[in-house]
């Protein structure tokens, strides 16, 4: 198998997992959901994807969220936001921040 196409599969399982995880979230099926976004953050972690695994620590931190885990969920979206720091994608960023800055703005509620 080519590593584009074992890429693909995982990219498209990963975003797969990840939509799961955050329907789960917002039904109330804590444990799926975290279920779910962890394996999508499974798939995209040992690829060089940065912007893949960006979007899989974003669902995370989501569905961390909405499990009433903002500590973790804070990490999540720290990871995202770094990853697209260092990838050098603004608009990512601009997305990964104003989720942390909502996740904290949360905590502190």
């Amino acid at each position: 198998m080519c590593d584009l196409a074992w890429a693909t599969g995982r990219t498209e399982a990963s975003y797969e997992h990840a939509a799961r995880g955050k329907l789960a979230a917002r039904l109330g099926e804590t444990e799926r959901s975290l279920t779910e976004a962890g394996r999508a953050v499974e798939l995209a972690e040992p690829t060089d994807l940065v912007v893949w695994r960006a979007d899989a620590y974003g669902a995370l931190a989501e569905v961390l969220l909405l499990a009433d885990r903002p500590s973790e969920a804070a990490s999540a979206a720290e990871t995202a936001l770094a990853l697209c720091e260092a990838k050098e994608n603004v608009a990512a960023a601009s997305h990964a921040r104003r989720l942390l800055e909502a996740i904290r703005a949360e905590a502190k509620t």
